[in-house]
């Protein structure tokens, strides 16, 4: 059959129409649809799986990552999100850069209150198939649920799906991967591991000769063993060189272990640096295949080589593949490396960032962007979120329209948080006056966020 064959099925309306509709409740949706609903508007967040936050939950992408901006962040959700985790001890912010670690487990029953605070509903096992669209509008979507296909009508849409999959469907113009050649960022596995001896780990790591932040109440191993040579990469080698471990299992290895729990450590690898497609669902499949098999060869040389971890037992694997980057949109602004080299200021500014060009071994250098100095940083355009050819549509997260390079900087959980936060709040913004999110003013959404608690940079 044409794969290009329109295709009809069955499906009925759903008993409800809403305000706003998000599909997708990762790191940007659940932030879009909660401060959509904080704003008094009638949300629905439709969430393919049981849980929000998607990379940060289902991903198990723990420590955060820092903007570089020296405690501004862009998200009052953020803010209040640290306040209660730090205050259950669910998650710990060192001094200096909003960054540090957080219990995946935690954040999802904290991303669950606060959307239920705000009078956001969640509809769970609704996967995307489809939109409903009349000219450049977008009138419906479709999802497919235990109860059949269901179509959810709302006046204004989020697309939080992490590889602008509304966009795309709806016919707005995309783009895949590197310019030169199409391919992403290498995708990952997380798995976590349990019953380590931080102490032991910590006093092999010295013994080692590696460099530790031993008054941290967490310890990193850090190799990036192509391009490094320190005690870690050199222990990774000899493991490759024995037979112990694959060169693919460990061409990027990192650790980190969490301070919400004892014992606990979080890998951030094994990767798959040579399938650099993740908008392919078969290849996907492969890397995820891959990358288990990996991380049960890196489990079991770490037991019998690294101090530590001789009692451990894998205790998860994350739920859903770390794909750093697939398709994204080509919105009204273009957001290039040329805007990273000139640290870009916009008066429709809704997020900001001093993150570096992050690939993850794609090349060895910044390609073409100027490195992030001590307290510079880049702004994103609300214009990156605008798709076009649909009015009201709004694209929240990691496939807001970028370079492939500049996405890199750009693809963390704040800043992702930031994104969908002013999504919501332009949705609703759209909802009380009648304006295309299309048409709205990024300066007056980020007034509206920083009235609400969300702290920016001094431009």
């Amino acid at each position: 059959m044409d794969s290009k064959q329109v295709v009809s099925f069955p499906y009925e309306a759903y008993p409800e129409e809403f305000d706003i509709v998000v599909v997708g409740g990762g790191t940007a949706g659940a932030f879009a649809g909660i401060a959509a609903a904080d704003c008094g508007k009638k949300v629905l967040i439709a969430e393919r799986s049981y849980m929000l936050g998607g990379s940060a939950t289902m991903g198990q992408v723990t420590p955060l990552m820092a903007n570089r901006l020296q405690w501004k962040v862009n998200s009052y959700l953020s803010l209040k999100l640290k306040e209660r985790m730090t205050a259950n001890q669910s998650a710990h912010h060192p001094e200096g850069w909003f960054s540090g670690a957080f219990s995946p487990v935690m954040l999802q029953a904290e991303l669950e209150k606060l959307a239920e605070e705000a009078g956001a509903k969640i509809l769970y096992g609704a996967d995307f198939v489809g939109v409903g669209r009349e000219g450049n509008r977008i009138e419906c979507v479709y999802v497919n649920t235990i109860n059949g296909i269901r179509s959810i009508r709302a006046k204004t849409f989020v697309d939080a799906t992490g590889d602008a999959l509304v966009a795309w469907r709806a016919g707005c113009p995309c783009r895949e991967g590197a310019e030169e050649n199409g391919r992403n960022q290498p995708a990952s596995l997380r798995f976590a591991v349990e019953g380590v001896d931080q102490m032991e780990l910590k006093a092999f790591l010295n013994q080692i000769g590696a460099t530790i932040p031993m008054d941290e109440p967490s310890v990193e191993m850090d190799a990036l063993i192509l391009q490094e040579d320190g005690p870690v990469a050199r222990l990774i080698k000899e493991g490759i060189r024995n037979g112990e471990l694959r060169q693919e299992d460990a061409e990027y290895f990192q650790t980190f272990s969490s301070p919400c729990y004892g014992g606990l450590i979080y890998f951030n690898c094994p990767e798959a640096p040579h399938d650099l497609n993740t908008v392919d669902a078969d290849a996907v499949t492969a890397i995820v295949l891959k990358c288990r098999q990996a991380a049960l060869r890196i489990h079991q040389f770490m037991k019998k080589h690294v101090g530590g971890f001789e009692n451990s037992t894998i205790s998860s694997f994350a739920a859903m593949p770390g794909i750093r980057e697939g398709r994204r949109i080509e919105g009204e602004f273009l957001l290039t490396a040329e805007d990273y080299s000139n640290r870009l200021r916009a008066d429709d500014a809704v997020a900001q960032t001093g993150y570096p060009v992050d690939v993850h071994g794609y090349v060895n250098d910044d390609m073409g962007a100027r490195p992030m100095g001590p307290g510079e940083y880049m702004e994103v355009p609300y214009r990156c979120m605008i798709p076009q050819k649909v009015d009201n549509l709004l694209v929240a997260g990691r496939c807001v329209s970028t370079t492939f390079v500049v996405q890199s900087a750009i693809r963390i959980q704040l800043v992702c948080r930031a994104l969908g936060e002013a999504a919501g709040i332009a949705s609703a913004m759209s909802c009380d006056s009648g304006i295309p999110v299309s048409q709205i003013a990024g300066a007056e959404v980020r007034e509206k966020m920083i009235a609400k608690g969300a702290t920016f940079q001094d431009r």
